[in-house]
């Protein structure tokens, strides 16, 4: 055979083509040998059932949704979302329903506080009780809340002080974070004032907490070169 010629081989029924020092061509819709490089379009890939098999568990293909929860497997935030485009409302008994988004009322407290206790927003010196009394007591205040049939899976404050709008309490259940609902609550306390005509949203994040800071510039809002000043106003000041 002269230099450089083609040899073709055969697998599992399915001919290709080997060049030497040239990547591995298909000739049928079958995969080549196990290692080999198949020249797919302008993309090359290696073919290693192996790693196939790790990658999956332990499965010699691919799973279906439902036997990466029946195998063990928890579903992760890209499998939760992609499920919930197709169409999905539960896969192996995992609720993949898309939350409903509106105003909390009076009675979602209890739940709404676990939530913010949960996420680690309370402080001690914050009762966040009145902090929620307060944002439902008026009509420049509310607290939006994403609803998963019976629970609150996540929930943000928002009000205008007559100048600006002010966000607090941007909470996630821990079990659905990655699913994007932080970014869909603040489209939603954005709509909630933009709707009453307010000109910016304003919110505060502690110098330490860069995940906090990352999250937020990733939506747009800038650091602004202000300092934020204030005091408690007790019983002695009334």
């Amino acid at each position: 055979m002269r230099a450089g010629a083609a040899r073709l081989r055969r697998f599992q029924g399915r001919a290709f083509a080997v060049v030497p020092g040239r990547q591995v061509r298909r000739l049928g819709p079958r995969w080549p040998r196990q290692g080999a490089l198949c020249d797919c379009g302008r993309d090359r890939h290696r073919i290693d059932a192996e790693a196939d098999a790790r990658r999956d568990g332990g499965h010699g293909g691919r799973e279906h949704a439902g036997d990466r929860v029946r195998s063990g497997r928890a579903w992760r935030p890209a499998q939760r979302r992609r499920a919930r485009r197709q169409g999905g409302a539960s896969v192996g008994g995992v609720d993949l329903s898309v939350p409903v988004t509106g105003a909390a009322s009076v009675d979602d407290a209890d739940a709404v506080i676990a939530l913010w206790r949960a996420c680690g927003l309370t402080r001690p010196w914050n009762d966040p009780a009145s902090d929620y009394a307060l944002a439902m007591a008026t009509a420049t205040s509310t607290v939006l809340v994403a609803r998963d049939g019976n629970a609150i899976a996540a929930s943000v404050m928002v009000g205008f002080d007559g100048h600006r709008g002010w966000v607090y309490y941007l909470a996630v259940a821990p079990e659905r974070q990655r699913e994007g609902l932080g970014r869909t609550m603040m489209t939603a306390a954005e709509g909630w004032l933009r709707e009453r005509g307010v000109p910016k949203i304003q919110l505060m994040v502690r110098e330490d907490n860069d995940a906090a800071l990352g999250f937020y510039a990733a939506l747009g809002l800038e650091r602004q070169k202000v300092v934020t000043l204030g005091r408690f106003l007790g019983k002695e000041d009334e």
